[in-house]
């Protein structure tokens, strides 16, 4: 029969292989050994967690500087281009982010769905407003293809 520290050491010398592929050196590997989960282990648990708190960081800032300037840019924006600039500043690296926002964008379906309801149960008000509506979005559709068209046009012209 195996005894108690017989188990305590297998798991230290499975976590060992594992911690050995972070460099860690071997007077501190015991300390990366949660019961069976290695310090590798947990860091891949909690990678989207720590993601997804870095985009709600940002999230917060852009929010709380469009609502101390009364700006008015959406603070989802500010956050945003705040958030860019810290991933092109290398303030942030990309593989802190990638894990929550991959998730984030495999669930975007599931953001519309209210938008979605909300169109349903304002079903009368677009009937009535159908026309307005419909030339609203061709005149803006069209005048984005033309502005769109005109700007390739002066950019990819050689001098």
């Amino acid at each position: 029969s195996y005894s108690f520290s017989h188990k305590i050491q297998c798991e230290i010398i499975n976590s060992t292989k594992i911690i050995k592929l972070i460099n860690i050196p071997t007077r501190f590997r015991y300390l990366f050994s949660i019961g069976r989960y290695t310090f590798a282990a947990v860091r891949r648990i909690f990678a989207p967690v720590l993601g997804l708190f870095h985009i709600l960081l940002f999230w917060l800032a852009g929010n709380a500087i469009a609502y101390f300037t009364g700006s008015y840019i959406s603070g989802n924006v500010i956050g945003m281009v705040l958030l860019f600039a810290a991933l092109r500043l290398r303030i942030i690296k990309p593989h802190r982010v990638r894990p929550a926002a991959r998730f984030l964008l495999g669930s975007m379906g599931l953001f519309f769905v209210p938008f979605g309801v909300g169109l349903m149960v304002s079903y009368d008000l677009i009937v009535r407003h159908l026309w307005a509506i419909a030339v609203a979005s061709i005149i803006s559709t069209l005048l984005v293809l033309l502005s769109v068209g005109w700007t390739f046009q002066k950019i990819g012209r050689k001098p």
